[in-house]
């Protein structure tokens, strides 16, 4: 069973030396979980009175089309390995043997992606080194960051805080108040109050993660970018849209002037800024979008304040100049081009804008030609990544589901994606990303919540939030049936229960793939958040 939900309205283990830290942006535990998974443990050992710290960068982790991407890659700050024997003399003692095979077992288990497990030897490391070199020592800098590191993915935010605060302290004690060690500790705990919804908490640990690189590497420096993204995300969720996009923009631009203003190397920076801008118009109120279009589409113009809040290009215009970026750079044909020319499709499929003259604008022709030439591509090219190419198939098919009377080409395109992804006929991960659940692809407007008093419209009152809860099952052609309301909260809104049922009857799916064919997905879950006066 899964549930849709409609509304209305970092790091790898350290080398026992230094800061390490991821890029990905996001929100949720989730995301940050799969975020934290992105870059390298601390090394045991590393962490003597004169390390040296080396800094390397880890692979960034790229998600399907359409989901959470990284700016360039995640970054860690790993320290040079050292020698465990001369550890051993330092510290001496059969005890450290113990710590050396806790902390292997714990490095084996995260590599293993085992996180789980691996949270037992590395809190086992962080007690062995506390006993034998004592509380204050800076040798527990880097044990401590890693346990945090793995409680932060396993869902433990309270005990990462108080283990990254820990790392904190023994770093200003033991070296001084602005060491670039205190970058990961820092920006991990932005990253954590992020995820749990403290977004006021968390701008003061990202500005002074931020101030640190900057005084260490320069006012430019491509450090700062994870800290920007973070704050971005902070503003977003205290509904400072201006600041978010602030954000956001300058960490574009840091990569602009780092890399060229045309060159491919910013085109992951590109991206998350394009997702960024399409997020905050996809997630304000009807009224919100009117007054933001300049976010998807810079040309449109509808407030005066319009270069405050949209002080870049809009999500199209940047997709777009993607696309030219690839094509200079690359050729008209290049297989890279794909990316951008289904984001650009996906975002006139998912945005309705509207012009100046106050019409909507029909999106829909737009996004089959991107998709289109995408496909076109595709064809001529060898070796193409499958999930790439399903992409561009499931996202046509999405496309003929929505806008088009002959709806059953979608189903086509489905079936012709599922067979790139399963060439056995067998379930993998990559067509689970796709085909695991049912994926609403359309569901019609839902009639907002009105409530009377005495026969009357109430004009003042304060502002409820309810919901409507439904069951249903998707059929292999998309279509939803046995739709049943659950429950429903203030319980009085009957009419808002038959409008949600109505709108699920009358929505679209992307079928679910089970034994190498669609089949039907029963007991699916839909949640309708509303707002009603009291």
């Amino acid at each position: 069973m899964s549930e849709n939900r409609f509304r209305s309205r970092t790091d790898a283990p350290v080398t026992c030396s230094g800061p390490t830290n991821s890029r990905a942006p996001g929100s949720g535990l989730g995301l940050l979980r799969r975020k934290l998974t992105d870059s390298a443990p601390v090394r045991v050992g590393a962490l003597l009175a004169s390390a040296v710290l080396a800094w390397s960068p880890a692979s960034a982790q790229d998600d399907t089309l359409g989901a959470g991407r990284t700016v360039a890659e995640n970054s860690s700050v790993t320290g040079r390995p050292v020698n465990q024997n001369t550890v051993g003399a330092l510290l001496g003692g059969e005890e450290l043997t113990e710590r050396e095979q806790q902390y292997e077992e714990y490095l084996f288990k995260y590599e293993s992606r085992e996180y789980e497990e691996a949270l037992e030897p590395a809190t086992r490391v962080v007690d062995l080194t506390e006993r034998e070199a004592g509380r204050d020592t800076p040798l527990l800098i880097d044990p401590l960051i890693n346990l945090a590191t793995l409680q932060s993915m396993t869902d433990q935010p309270t005990e990462a805080v108080a283990n990254y605060q820990r790392s904190i302290e023994l770093i200003e004690e033991n070296y001084s108040e602005n060491d670039p060690r205190l970058v990961r500790p820092l920006t991990a705990l932005g990253e954590i109050h992020n995820a749990v919804g403290h977004y006021e908490e968390a701008i003061p640990y990202l500005e002074r993660a931020q101030h640190i690189t900057r005084r260490h590497d320069g006012l430019y420096n491509l450090e700062q970018v994870k800290q920007l993204e973070q704050m971005a995300i902070s503003y977003h969720g205290l509904e400072d849209i201006r600041m978010s996009v602030t954000k956001q923009a300058s960490a574009y631009q840091i990569y602009q002037r780092q890399f060229g203003a045309n060159s491919p190397e910013i085109l992951p920076a590109l991206y998350n800024l394009a997702e960024h801008l399409g997020k905050i118009f996809s997630t304000r109120d009807s009224y919100d979008r009117v007054r933001l279009t300049c976010l998807v589409e810079r040309k449109v113009t509808w407030e005066a304040d319009e270069k405050q809040i949209c002080p870049v290009p809009g999500e199209r215009d940047l997709y777009r100049k993607a696309v030219h970026i690839v094509e200079d750079t690359y050729g008209p044909e290049d297989i890279r081009l794909v990316e951008p020319l289904v984001r650009l499709a996906e975002s006139y499929r998912h945005k309705s804008v509207v012009s100046v003259g106050g019409q909507y604008v029909r999106q829909d022709p737009r996004a089959k030609t991107y998709l289109y030439r995408a496909l076109e591509i595709i064809d001529q090219n060898d070796d193409v990544d499958p999930v790439l190419h399903a992409s561009a198939l499931v996202a046509l098919g999405d496309w003929y589901l929505r806008f088009s009377p002959v709806w059953e080409k979608g189903i086509q395109y489905y079936d012709l994606a599922w067979r790139i992804l399963t060439p056995d006929g067998s379930r993998t991960p990559e067509s689970d990303r796709f085909f695991k659940d049912p994926h609403l692809v359309f569901m019609p407007a839902i009639r907002p919540a009105v409530r009377r008093q005495n026969g009357q419209f109430a004009s003042i009152g304060q502002l409820g939030s309810g919901y409507v809860v439904v069951s249903y099952d998707v059929d292999p052609e998309g279509w939803a049936h046995n739709v049943e309301v659950l429950q429903t909260e203030p319980d009085d809104y009957r009419r808002q229960q038959n409008y949600v049922a109505r709108a699920v009857k009358l929505a679209r799916f992307r079928p679910t793939y089970k034994e190498g064919q669609r089949d039907w997905a029963h007991n699916q879950r839909l949640r309708h958040d509303f707002f009603y006066m009291e």
